[in-house]
């Protein structure tokens, strides 16, 4: 295949890729606008998103994106992406787009477009979303500090959207493997942690998810319908489902455990971890513990703070 030819039709997607990102919203309301953008990302393939992410993370944390007075930032798509290609020459085979399979990528799209044009709340996005979450939990933390309810916070984020202000709420949802902690357990064992992002507006309610062992990437998620806007039964039902599986405690991870977890997540940890999975064992205790970072008052301003500009 003519290499030049590559150049021109990866520089075509890219033109477009830019154009979507740029188009306005079909929705006025920020949920629907922070749906579109989510999914506008994927329109040219998850390659032209990885380099679309990648040059929006190299902007803020370079300093090199240009400030368009309060009202945003510009972002130069570029795809070189320079030294952070060398990362995936040490992974033969892997294609940079599937680190969609990353909940951190996931999450970190999500609140990036959501979040207020505020310099330093973007930088700490960019550079290191575990520790502006929270990061990990010690064993104090997890013994001293109550679990988060999602169904609570869903609770309040329905409230904030139905009442007065029609308020729109994003939610980090953060599974973390006690358990694990408690036992230390060693390397050789499987964590089961996982996170993600949750959108609630007047609307209803959107999830956004990615599994990393070897299952689904976001924009697979999204093709099949799954980030569509739910309605409040079923969220709450998904919110229910959740605090049920964070709330167990068993000495081992049994079949209803993997069910439910497959079930709220599509991740089979089972299958994964069993003798033909390309996972270790599993942990030897089921402990959860649940934080959830938020971010109030979404506006339809955040989303669409970017304009991603020719380099």
């Amino acid at each position: 295949m003519d290499p030049q030819q590559n150049q021109q039709d990866a520089d075509g997607d890219y033109t477009a890729l830019r154009l979507v990102l740029n188009a306005p919203p079909a929705h006025q309301s920020a949920l629907l606008a922070l749906s579109d953008k989510v999914e506008a990302f994927f329109r040219h393939g998850p390659d032209a998103a990885y380099v679309a992410f990648t040059n929006l993370q190299q902007a803020i944390t370079g300093s090199t994106s240009r400030r368009r007075g309060s009202s945003g930032l510009d972002i130069a798509v570029n795809p070189d992406l320079g030294p952070l290609s060398k990362l995936f020459g040490k992974v033969p085979g892997i294609s940079p787009s599937r680190l969609w399979m990353s909940p951190g990528m996931t999450t970190a799209l999500v609140v990036l477009l959501a979040c207020a044009t505020d310099h330093e709340t973007l930088h700490a996005l960019a550079t290191d979303q575990g520790r502006l979450f929270g990061g990990l939990p010690s064993l104090v933390s997890t013994r001293d500090i109550p679990s988060t309810s999602l169904a609570a916070a869903l609770g309040r984020a329905k409230a904030a959207a139905l009442g007065p202000g029609r308020r729109t709420t994003v939610m980090v949802v953060s599974l973390h493997d006690a358990g694990s902690l408690e036992l230390a357990a060693p390397p050789e064992f499987f964590n089961f942690s996982h996170y993600f992002p949750v959108a609630v507006g007047p609307e209803g309610v959107v999830v956004w998810q990615a599994w990393a062992r070897n299952s689904y990437q976001l924009d697979e998620y999204i093709r099949d319908g799954r980030a569509r806007v739910r309605g409040w039964d079923e969220a709450a039902r998904f919110a229910e489902d959740f605090d049920d599986l964070a709330g167990r405690e068993e000495d081992a991870w049994t079949e209803d455990i993997n069910a439910l977890y497959k079930k709220l997540f599509l991740g089979d940890v089972n299958a994964v971890c069993g003798p033909d999975g390309p996972e270790r064992p599993v942990t030897p205790r089921f402990k959860a513990w649940v934080r959830i970072y938020t971010l109030e008052n979404v506006t339809y301003e955040n989303v669409t703070k970017f304009r991603w500009v020719k380099d």
